[in-house]
């Protein structure tokens, strides 16, 4: 083998060995990123990976959440309920169905704490 199949051969070792990143655009060494699916290695370093991550949190807007259970009725039907539960005067059943709630419902709000 000759000097330049030796450095050829050498040549093609290393770069095998070095990988470029798409974040900062360095050829570092395999080592230098995670791995991927499979045998694969993700496309950023592990430092432009990490930072990555951090910027993409702050890009998603939080979905409004509807709200649902005893906070979507009305206001002025939640304070009914709530002074007719703190009145005493019905029961639980007969209040569900004034309202038109199915009781188990009730009784579930009643037992998790959403009626005060």
């Amino acid at each position: 083998m000759t000097q330049e199949e030796t450095q050829m051969a050498n040549d093609s070792t290393q770069s095998a060995d070095l990988k470029k990143c798409i974040g900062c655009a360095k050829e570092l060494p395999r080592t230098e990123f995670w791995k991927g699916r499979g045998n694969s290695l993700q496309g950023r370093c592990k430092k432009c990976h990490v930072e990555f991550r951090k910027q993409y949190g702050f890009k998603r807007k939080p979905k409004e959440r509807k709200p649902h259970g005893f906070k979507a009725l009305e206001d002025e039907t939640q304070k009914e309920i709530i002074e007719l539960i703190n009145g005493g005067e019905l029961s639980k059943n007969k209040i569900a169905q004034k309202f038109n709630i199915h009781p188990q419902t009730f009784y579930y709000w009643c037992r998790k704490g959403t009626i005060h």
